[in-house]
């Protein structure tokens, strides 16, 4: 029996989503839960689960293309045969039994093996019941790297490399953002024992209120120098003709995640004391990284 599994509507008034990559291929065989596909939408990425056990037998698009929702996504064949044609745990076969299906691996493991571009098949795991762990694809990363190199000859060649999901919408934002705002960089040597002197007798003394890091202080600081030099906290419309100063101060925070590095932004930092900007700082950091 044949299952269509459609693009849900994932909510927030999306009516698309971008296809970002695929966690099924034709011929897979899944549980009911097990991840499909990642999908993008201008807010969110989320995993869609198979709502019932099957075969893969279509998917319904490719890595970069956008559906609407409500498009066929993955077609299945749901009769209990071709559903279950050997034992498995929670969807995956254990990480000893090649070519018979998806290694034993929680779904976040997996996301990370396909972002460091590891099959799976080849991983041992150590965890219970040949469970692949994040430490598996680690380590099997870090030998990879530590393998002498092949010699390969020069190729005058270019590669180009599709741009899906998050990565174009940074390089998209990179682009727009190097079009119409001037960069510059200032670099200056600063003493900062006194401040150092501050953050200790502050973290010592309220405890109660969180852990001061450098970072706030040099978000509040940043503060006052956007308010002090307007102009370098402003956007140049050129089809108005006029230039926009902005009162509000969004700081980015750069981020090292396992998909790379991101830059969340602490909005409104202006409305924020020490404490207020360390507390959103560590949740961005913690939302970006998981």
């Amino acid at each position: 029996m044949r299952r269509v599994v459609k693009l849900p509507d994932i909510g927030e008034g999306t009516t698309e989503a971008e296809i970002v990559g695929w966690l099924v291929k034709i011929g897979d065989t899944i549980d009911e839960e097990d991840p499909l596909a990642e999908v993008m939408t201008d807010k969110a990425t989320v995993e869609i689960p198979s709502p019932v056990a099957g075969t893969v037998v279509a998917l319904g698009g490719k890595v970069g293309e956008k559906l609407a929702v409500g498009s066929d996504l993955v077609v299945l064949e749901t009769d209990a045969e071709a559903a279950h044609p050997h034992p498995s745990v929670a969807g995956e076969t254990r990480s000893d039994e090649p070519g018979e299906g998806k290694p034993l691996a929680a779904p976040a493991v997996r996301n990370r093996a396909r972002d460091l571009g590891i099959d799976l098949r080849l991983v041992r795991g150590t965890g219970p019941e040949g469970r692949i762990t994040h430490s598996d694809v680690l380590a099997y990363a870090e030998r990879r790297e530590a393998a002498p190199a092949a010699v390969t000859p020069q190729r005058d060649e270019i590669e180009d490399v599709p741009l899906v999901g998050l990565r174009r919408a940074i390089a998209e934002h990179l682009q727009e953002a190097w079009r119409r705002i001037h960069h510059f960089a200032y670099v200056e040597a600063v003493d900062v024992t006194a401040l150092e002197e501050l953050r200790a007798h502050l973290n010592e003394t309220q405890k109660e209120r969180g852990r001061l890091t450098l970072l706030p202080f040099l978000v509040r600081a940043i503060v006052r120098a956007a308010a002090e030099h307007p102009q370098i906290n402003a956007r140049f419309d050129d089809d108005a003709g006029v230039l926009h100063r902005y009162c509000d101060v969004h700081i980015g925070i750069a981020t090292q995640t396992p998909a790379g590095l991101t830059v969340p932004v602490v909005r409104h930092a202006e409305r924020l004391d020490l404490w207020q900007a360390a507390a959103e700082i560590g949740r961005l950091a913690e939302a970006a990284r998981t």
